[in-house]
């Protein structure tokens, strides 16, 4: 009788303990409630951060999460008329910063006119006692663009190759890195003209060749 009653009280102990806890995990004070993410550093630096600590209150770390699924969507090519290397025009050092809050179009000003980006799956959810929590980024979440020229001709006529190269971060890692790719070369005309230089000096070769 003895061994059933403390079989019977043991029983109630652990389904109180099992109520309790539920209850206290979710009180009104949160503390156990996962609030943010942050990006943890990549092994190589510079490349894309994978994983994600989940945080809670006093920067707690509950859990990791992988996500890879970030997209930076953009233009598959930008090709351009000129004689000036393609430059951003609201730089202050060599690069342009904006905060990502939404899935809105960001307008990228150059002095060949704007380069449009926007997102998609930028927002993270943890679940959490079987509810989708959504998490704020630690540190915010940003758009860093800047310009990485991979070559420059001035002669016979202005060429310039290179990529637009956009980084999502999470804090001070990105999580995902996008490159457009950029032309810029001289208009009809001065190709045209290039040509038909080219064409005289051929000429005058072949009539010095003859006589």
């Amino acid at each position: 009788m003895k061994k059933s009653l403390f079989f019977i009280s043991l029983m109630g102990l652990m389904l109180l303990l099992s109520g309790c806890d539920d209850s206290f995990m979710m009180d009104d004070s949160k503390t156990f409630t996962p609030i943010m993410y942050e990006a943890k550093q990549p092994e190589t630096l510079g490349t894309e951060a994978t994983t994600l600590m989940i945080k809670g209150v006093e920067d707690l770390v509950f859990d990791e999460i992988e996500k890879t699924d970030w997209k930076i969507i953009t233009r598959y090519h930008l090709e351009y008329r000129g004689d000036h290397p393609l430059e951003l025009t609201d730089d202050d050092d060599d690069y342009i910063c904006y905060d990502v809050n939404g899935d809105a179009l960001f307008s990228i000003p150059t002095n060949y006119g704007e380069i449009v980006v926007t997102f998609d799956k930028i927002k993270v959810t943890y679940n959490y006692l079987g509810n989708e929590v959504e998490l704020m980024p630690d540190g915010g979440l940003k758009l860093y663009v800047n310009v990485e020229e991979e070559k420059r001709e001035d002669d016979p006529f202005f060429l310039q190759i290179g990529n637009i190269v956009f980084r999502l971060c999470v804090g001070s890692f990105p999580v995902k890195i996008h490159k457009l790719p950029f032309c810029v070369y001289a208009n009809d005309e001065v190709i045209d003209n290039w040509i038909k230089e080219v064409e005289k000096e051929i000429e005058k070769e072949q009539k010095e060749t003859n006589n």
